[in-house]
């Protein structure tokens, strides 16, 4: 996915968490990686900065959590793109 985090990029994040010294303060929270990257001034493979994952999803669609509606699930893909049987 275009502007998406590369395992790469989310290593060097975890790296740069692990060696900030005040990273028990950012503990019982969510964080976007991606954010983190910013704050930390880091760049993917490719030198690039990938975009917010809280930016790029902005526009997906939610569940209402007091939907009257059953939960539909989506079939889950195996290996190669076939649908899996659970």
């Amino acid at each position: 996915m275009d502007g998406a985090e590369t395992p790469i990029f989310v290593g060097r994040v975890a790296a740069a968490v692990i060696a900030d010294p005040l990273h028990q303060e950012m503990t019982g929270r969510v964080h976007w990686s991606s954010e983190l990257g910013i704050g930390y001034q880091i760049t993917d493979e490719n030198g690039e900065t990938p975009t917010s994952a809280r930016e790029r999803f902005k526009e997906a669609p939610r569940a209402n959590p007091y939907s009257d509606e059953p939960l539909q699930f989506a079939p889950r893909l195996a290996h190669g793109g076939e649908t899996k049987e659970d």
